[in-house]
């Protein structure tokens, strides 16, 4: 079995996914497996994509559509890795990111996150600002970005990601649900999360979820 699976949901976001893919694949560690998972994409670049995506450790599973929340557990739940790492498929990781987390995770029991510092490409540039994560910092804002390399156990404890949180902020409600128990996060001290900044509106919904999740949570 891999130490690692990488989830990656996508959403008709075909022109960007094989650069995620293969972000990952250039990792200098090599034990891990990649799960593409289909979201139910409407749009005929990203189904031809999908349909002939031939990478190595690479499988692409097809669900109908159901969100980033459902789409990532789907894949958690088909995957073998001790450790995952969940990717959106319009973002990259570094090459030493794999290798760095496992360490730390392998060596410190006590730790159930390992994040580290990250910066945007795309229409927008410069070093994502991340205070320090603690319960107190997450309840205020989310102090780690969704790509944080974690224990499935951990996962399975809290019962996976909470599919009513959207547009983001399902990744901010799983964190702190790990916080609340105590989990210990670890940030390595560079760069090695690139998040792709595209011109997408938001609606009223991301308050929603704002409110949602700090009540939750506090």
């Amino acid at each position: 079995m891999p130490t690692v699976s990488v989830v990656i949901p996508c959403y008709n976001l075909g022109s960007y996914v094989e650069e995620a893919v293969d972000s990952v694949l250039c990792q200098t560690f090599q034990d891990y497996e990649i799960i593409v998972v289909n979201d139910g994409s409407t749009d005929p670049l990203t189904i031809e994509i999908l349909k002939n995506l031939s990478r190595p450790k690479t499988k692409v599973l097809h669900t109908e559509n159901s969100g980033v929340c459902a789409a990532r557990n789907r894949g958690i739940e088909v995957s073998t890795g001790q450790y995952i790492l969940p990717l959106d498929a319009d973002d990259r990781i570094g090459e030493t990111y794999l290798e760095q987390a496992v360490s730390i995770l392998d060596c410190d029991s006590e730790t159930g996150i390992v994040y580290c510092r990250a910066e945007f490409f795309g229409d927008r540039e410069g070093e994502m600002i991340l205070v320090e994560c603690t319960p107190e910092n997450m309840v205020l804002c989310n102090t780690i970005f969704c790509s944080g390399v974690f224990r499935k156990e951990l996962w399975e404890c809290v019962g996976g990601y909470n599919a009513n949180m959207k547009l983001d902020f399902e990744d901010w409600d799983f964190w702190l649900s790990l916080l609340e128990r105590g989990v210990k996060a670890h940030k390595l001290d560079e760069i090695l999360f690139y998040y792709r900044k595209r011109g997408v509106s938001r609606n009223l919904s991301i308050y929603e979820d704002i409110e949602k999740a700090s009540q939750m949570h506090t």
